[in-house]
Order: C-alpha cells, then structure tokens, then sequence
C-alpha cells in the first residue's frame, strides 16, 4: 500500500536521506513501517539543525514544494 504525507515540515537532504525534526520523523517513522512505499509533498532546504533525525523507510520519494504556513491571518488568505 502507498502512502503520502502532505506537510509543512521543513526537511532537508544528505547522502540520499531526508532529515526532519526528530521528534516529528520519530512518529512518522511508526506510521511508515506499514506502508510499502511513501511520498512526501513538503518544503525541502539545503539548512541542516542539530534536532533532526532520518527517516528509517527503503521506499521514500520526496516531492518539493515551496515553503508555507497558516498561522496568521495574511497567510490563510
């Protein structure tokens, strides 16, 4: 079965792993191992910070998209 995760999370790339925020990858990583495959639709950065982890997934596609967030007013419109 496939799965995709649409997300505002910022992640980044290195040695053909996506980074997350660790505790946010720690809890998709539980939700992942019963899925074939994954695609995630998120921002993608090349900043790296000490709180990230990889995702432990053989099956892993990435499909960039622009950063956002609706946390105000102005960007919900």
């Amino acid at each position: 079965m496939r799965f995709a995760v649409f997300t505002h999370v910022l992640h980044h790339k290195k040695n053909g792993q996506f980074f997350a925020y660790a505790p946010y990858v720690r809890e998709m990583n539980i939700w992942l191992q019963n899925f074939e495959s994954v695609e995630f639709v998120a921002p993608l950065e090349n900043k790296h910070t000490e709180n990230e982890m990889a995702y432990e997934h053989d099956k892993l596609k990435f499909t960039r998209i622009t950063a956002f967030n609706l946390l105000g007013f102005g960007q919900v419109l």
